[in-house]
């Protein structure tokens, strides 16, 4: 595979994901049945990896927070923040 012909781009409603498949069924049915609905309430945004127009991946980037008082204390920053900013991981695989 030529991975300078790998295409990535934001996931429009346009776009046709029908073709991807991968071997974990909860993945494809995320992309093919929620992934857009996910998007259009902004909880995630999702870029899709694409080579001559096929669809080959995609990654999910969403928001998560870390809840101070549930960390161990010598994770805890310094600071008076009750939450720390995240990016969820979900991984399915």
């Amino acid at each position: 595979m030529d991975f300078d012909k790998v295409i990535v781009t934001i996931l429009r409603q346009e776009d046709d994901l029908s073709t991807f498949c991968c071997e974990n069924s909860d993945i494809n049915d995320f992309i093919h049945n929620e992934a857009k609905d996910f998007q259009d309430e902004r909880l995630g945004m999702s870029y899709v990896f694409s080579y001559d127009g096929t669809p080959i991946g995609f990654v999910t980037l969403s928001m998560a927070d870390l809840k101070r008082d549930r960390m161990e204390l010598e994770d805890r920053l310094q600071i008076g923040v009750e939450n720390y900013p995240a990016l969820q991981n979900k991984n399915r695989g």
